[in-house]
């Protein structure tokens, strides 16, 4: 049996891999679904995978709750400057709405006054690392702040083939328990998983902690969308994890927090096409970029360098919108500078 669970995995895994360089258009969402995968004109969401929650359909409010989502791209809601998906009119085809809007998106660790922990299992409160990542404490996520009961998102996924799919995630509860469920609709049937309910030793805002396979589903193959239908106040929204297999949801947060590293600013300045910065002293030097969600998607430079003013080319042109991170990484420390892309 376990050859064959392997075999299983190894052959979802392949199939997810090569759908990758398939390109989806708008008309392989079910019928009479009138969403738009976020942003517009994008793929569907790969299952297996993690679907973040900032990735929401856009689906016009003028629908209502039952075909629409109540949460309508309001990504300016929540902390200063916190616009996780930059949208509100700033992307064609979505118009811009009131920032009083749900949901509030939010930053972990957004400042000093609110910061957010991850907490193992059998970890105590306030014992946990920091989160999104134990080492890396300048990392950012972007997270739903907040939902309330009967919020709802929807998001289009694709499903390379049928079979059993286990769920997990990452949360946090501010009034515990946290209930809600997940649909699938594939356009002629529904299938949901049960209500959920899982109680966080404690209520707060920013302890998170990991809820693995806490619901298992029958899934046809195909584009279909997938509903989130929250039923409790307080919950903070990052992702869902779908597997192929039971057991296979992990995280580095796991690992023990290590001492952080020595912090510089070495004069960083970003134009739209250079990188300019100063080094206290000659040594190996990494400069690349992250996304909001901590994932390194461009390297700028990496080799030695003497002390002094050096620049580097950067073609901001090819970033889509958002907020990003430009990380360096020097023998004497490490910096970070937030940078937001916009429309032009």
């Amino acid at each position: 049996m376990k050859s064959a669970r392997s075999s299983s995995k190894f052959h979802l895994a392949a199939l997810a891999a090569g759908a990758f360089f398939v390109s989806f258009s708008i008309a392989a969402i079910p019928a009479g679904y009138v969403g738009k995968p976020y942003p517009p004109g994008s793929a569907p969401h790969e299952i297996p995978g993690r679907v973040n929650f900032h990735d929401y359909d856009y689906v016009p409010p003028s629908l209502g709750n039952s075909q629409g989502v109540t949460f309508v791209q309001d990504d300016l809601s929540g902390s200063a400057g916190s616009n996780a998906g930059g949208r509100d009119g700033k992307i064609a085809g979505i118009p811009a709405d009131s920032d009083k809007t749900w949901p509030a998106f939010w930053f972990t660790n957004d400042n000093i006054y609110d910061l957010d922990t991850f907490y193992a299992a059998g970890v105590k409160w306030p014992s946990g690392v920091r989160y999104p990542n134990a080492v890396d404490t300048t990392v950012a996520d972007c997270y739903i702040g907040a939902s309330h009961a009967n919020s709802m998102t929807k998001f289009t996924i694709h499903v390379p083939q049928a079979g059993k799919y286990w769920i997990s995630s990452i949360w946090t509860e501010d009034a515990p328990p946290m209930t809600f469920h997940i649909s699938f609709m594939n356009g002629t049937n529904t299938v949901s998983t049960p209500t959920i309910t899982l109680n966080p030793p404690e209520a707060s805002y920013h302890a998170w902690r990991q809820y693995g396979d806490f619901a298992s589903i029958q899934l046809d193959s195909g584009v279909q969308v997938m509903q989130f239908q929250n039923g409790s106040n307080h919950l903070n929204q990052d992702f869902l994890y779908i597997a192929a297999d039971s057991g296979q949801f992990s995280t580095a947060i796991l690992r023990p927090a290590a001492k952080p590293a020595k912090t510089e600013s070495f004069g960083i300045f970003i134009s739209q096409s250079t990188v300019r910065f100063s080094l206290p002293g000659a040594g190996k030097t990494r400069i690349s970029v992250f996304d909001c969600l901590g994932r390194e998607i461009m390297p700028i430079l990496d080799q030695s360098l003497s002390a002094g003013t050096h620049s580097a080319e950067f073609n901001r042109a090819s970033l889509k919108q958002g907020v990003y991170f430009l990380h360096i990484k020097h023998t004497a420390g490490n910096a970070v500078a937030r940078f937001e892309n916009v429309a032009k």
